[in-house]
């Protein structure tokens, strides 16, 4: 017996293979030519509620409507984005648990419309799709993934991003852009814009330090708040006209060993090198005055140029005798050789004197008209004065033995042991060596 408090859906289905008849003569009621009778149809559901939870998550509750006389075995959940103008269904979940009233959308794109159906499936199959639309709530924009550097130099930095593809609800009004360094905030600015269709934006920071490395953020904001800050990026200025290395001093020496001159350069750090040092300019200039082997007086200047390495803070160098020498140093950055150091008393000194590097050819011959040659004529050119000035010219006589040659003469002639003229000559003298004249100009 069925219970008259509740209502019943009947649904009939006729089985060929069978053929029974049913009579109920006490009832009244007679069921000719019934063949079966079955029981069984889809629930019938209620979605009651689709609320966002906050702007990328959704909550859908439904209820049973009808639960059948099947027992229900999951629930399936369509949805649909009708901001990309697609008809289409797609498919969310469609084994959601059977004694589920609820179910969480995550994921959601905020300020975008969304349609949900759900149905319930039994042993009959599917209930009639319920559908409700849910539009989510605008979010602060999000976060900006292209930023670039565009242009750099000693002294600036320009930066530029573009919009987020998606405003996430509502309009972009400004931009927020920071500059760090070491982790320190250097500037905060903010670019306000207009609602239009621009894509691509710029920010420059001036009157940074040369040669030093910064980190670029962006943040896109609008009247619900700002958005994530971009990833850093790094970005360094150019390097700057350096200053000149300071406490320049030169010094002149003299190597009586090798009979060599040579200087000696020192000097400190520069106070702003705007960039980072890569090496030192060290240029010496030279002015000689003398006279020259036709006994004019000519004046000689030069330079010479030489690079150090950044370590160090002395340059040597051998140079030329009786000479004014002067330095100059710039500091070498990126942006190249920077300002040259001024010059002072102490980047200044005059190269000792030496020997003349080499003589002129000379002739020496004997006297005509004078028998057994007993006199000698010595044709001498003028020495060039380049290497120090000249105060005499001394002519050593040198009286070989029989059977010697030039060849045993020491090659320093310093080291010729000199006597005297009545020495040299006397009876009985192998040889020897005097001064037999001397003379100035």
């Amino acid at each position: 017996m069925l219970d008259p408090s509740y209502q019943y859906k009947i649904s009939f289905k006729i089985d060929t293979q069978r053929d029974e008849e049913v009579r109920n003569s006490s009832s009244g009621v007679v069921f000719s030519s019934l063949r079966s009778l079955e029981l069984g149809e889809p629930a019938e559901i209620s979605v009651d509620s689709v609320e966002a939870l906050d702007s990328r998550t959704a909550l859908l509750r439904w209820s049973l409507e009808y639960k059948g006389n099947l027992p229900i075995k999951r629930y399936h959940l369509q949805m649909k984005n009708y901001s990309t103008g697609g008809a289409d269904w797609l498919d969310m979940d469609d084994k959601i648990p059977a004694n589920a009233t609820s179910y969480t959308v995550r994921y959601l794109a905020p300020a975008v419309t969304y349609g949900f159906q759900l149905a319930a499936v039994n042993e009959a199959g599917h209930s009639n799709w319920e559908a409700k639309n849910l539009t989510m709530p605008a979010d602060v924009p999000p976060k900006i993934t292209w930023v670039q550097m565009m242009a750099s130099t000693n002294e600036t930095l320009l930066f530029g991003w573009r919009r987020p593809t998606h405003d996430n609800g509502a309009e972009i009004s400004h931009y927020v852009v920071q500059l760090s360094q070491q982790q320190k905030l250097v500037s905060n600015e903010t670019l306000p814009v207009l609602p239009s269709e621009r894509q691509n934006y710029i920010f420059i920071f001036v009157g940074l330090e040369p040669g030093e490395c910064y980190a670029f953020q962006v943040q896109p904001c609008s009247q619900i708040g700002c958005g994530s800050w971009s990833d850093e990026l790094d970005a360094t200025t150019s390097d700057g006209m350096a200053d000149p290395p300071e406490n320049i001093e030169m010094r002149c020496f003299h190597d009586n060993t090798q009979n060599i001159n040579y200087v000696v350069v020192t000097w400190d750090s520069p106070k702003n090198v705007r960039g980072s040092v890569q090496a030192y300019n060290v240029t010496l200039e030279g002015e000689a005055r003398y006279r020259n082997a036709s006994g004019q007086v000519v004046t000689d200047t030069f330079q010479e140029f030489n690079e150090v390495q950044k370590e160090n803070k002395v340059f040597k160098s051998t140079v030329r005798p009786n000479t004014n020498y002067t330095v100059k140093i710039c500091t070498v950055n990126k942006a190249g050789c920077g300002h040259l150091s001024t010059l002072t008393e102490k980047a200044k000194c005059v190269s000792p004197p030496s020997v003349p590097s080499s003589m002129p050819e000379f002739k020496l011959n004997a006297m005509e008209g004078h028998e057994k040659c007993r006199q000698l004529t010595l044709k001498l050119q003028k020495v060039s004065e380049r290497n120090g000035f000249i105060r005499c010219y001394r002519v050593i006589v040198i009286k070989l033995a029989k059977g010697e040659t030039i060849s045993i003469l020491p090659r320093n002639p310093h080291e010729v042991n000199l006597t005297s003229y009545e020495g040299v000559h006397q009876n009985g003298a192998g040889g020897g060596a005097y001064l037999a004249e001397a003379f100035d100009k």
